[in-house]
């Protein structure tokens, strides 16, 4: 069963259009989402330095930055972030492109806003982490992972994790000890196995083992090619 949508996600717009981007907050307002819209990518990416989106759409023909530069710039900060790209620029080689830099969807100029909001929703949907690979509150070693919170604690030391985060670390407690193949957790939680997915869920292999650096009982090896293992040492649980 798929994660239902949070109840208003955020969607970020890049779009440099005055009369479509007021247009497309108050509808959208309307459809259940908060947006936070900026008119060039300079700005939108300050902002996402210290904010949170569920989800990116961009022009493609911005100032300053375009859509395809932005698009990269997003994947090297927020590897998971979901991209659809809303544009007037609807040729093949254009389409390729943006598929090429992670776009998720790519919609042309003009665009019917019942359908933009029917692609919004279909991504989020299937970039969210199934509710199975969220499991019960949990111990690992002297860590307190709490899965339904997002939060991996350590004494007074509390991490919020991401949903991507929380979901890989939830299916290696569910193995804890024995391989979780990385092709189970590609499908599981990205949906796809991918050269991009692949990519993806190495960084937040690194993010984890980051997170969990400060129990030394708390192992997470890679079984080149094939997947991970989660152990703790024994006399830890």
């Amino acid at each position: 069963m798929i994660a239902q949508l949070r109840e208003r996600p955020t969607i970020l717009l890049v779009e440099d259009d005055f009369e479509l981007g007021e247009a497309l907050r108050a509808f959208l307002d309307i459809r259940g989402f908060d947006l936070i819209w900026f008119r060039n990518g300079i700005g939108a990416m300050e902002w996402l330095g210290r904010s949170h989106a569920d989800l990116c759409v961009l022009d493609v023909m911005l100032p300053r930055m375009d859509g395809f530069e932005i698009a990269v710039a997003i994947r090297r900060a927020r590897a998971d972030m979901p991209i659809i790209f809303l544009t007037a620029r609807g040729l093949k080689p254009d389409r390729l492109r943006g598929f090429g830099v992670g776009a998720d969807d790519y919609l042309v100029k003009p665009v019917d806003e019942d359908e933009l909001v029917a692609r919004i929703s279909a991504v989020l949907r299937r970039t969210q982490p199934s509710s199975a690979a969220l499991a019960a509150a949990t111990t690992i070693g002297r860590y307190e992972f709490d899965p339904h919170a997002l939060t991996l604690s350590l004494g007074a030391r509390r991490q919020r994790l991401t949903e991507r985060e929380a979901a890989l670390l939830s299916l290696l407690c569910a193995s804890r000890g024995r391989l979780l193949r990385r092709d189970a957790a590609l499908k599981s939680i990205w949906k796809r196995d991918d050269a991009y997915s692949r990519r993806s869920m190495d960084v937040f292999v690194h993010r984890l083992r980051r997170h969990l650096r400060h129990d030394p009982a708390v192992s997470l090896t890679t079984v080149r090619g094939v997947g991970l293992v989660l152990d703790v040492e024994s006399g830890q649980r």
